[in-house]
């Protein structure tokens, strides 16, 4: 008797391979360091809003958010005390650099 298969179950020649796993990751890093990018690029001459941001750069807001959340993290980027339509007005904070 064959196994029953469960709805959760693909095919075998569904089955993503190591090398299709490495491919997708190596191009959602590529992707995500474009859209961090361009988040950053907006902010280089005046303070935004996510949606501000979005609108500018024609990336979705829902993509938009958490590469402002990923920017803070790395200290790229800080929130204002203002805001506009309730949202917070971000600031592309001065990236220094030290010689020795």
């Amino acid at each position: 008797m064959a196994k029953q298969l469960n709805i959760f179950d693909r095919p075998a020649k569904f089955q993503m391979q190591d090398t299709s796993l490495d491919a997708a990751k190596a191009i959602s890093r590529v992707r995500l360091s474009e859209l961090r990018r361009a988040v950053l690029n907006a902010l280089r001459d005046v303070d935004l809003t996510s949606d501000e941001i979005a609108a500018r750069t024609g990336i979705p807001l829902l993509t938009v958010r958490p590469r402002l959340t990923e920017l803070k993290a790395e200290g790229y980027i800080e929130p204002t005390a203002l805001r506009r339509n309730k949202g917070i007005v971000w600031h592309l904070k001065l990236v220094t650099t030290t010689t020795a």
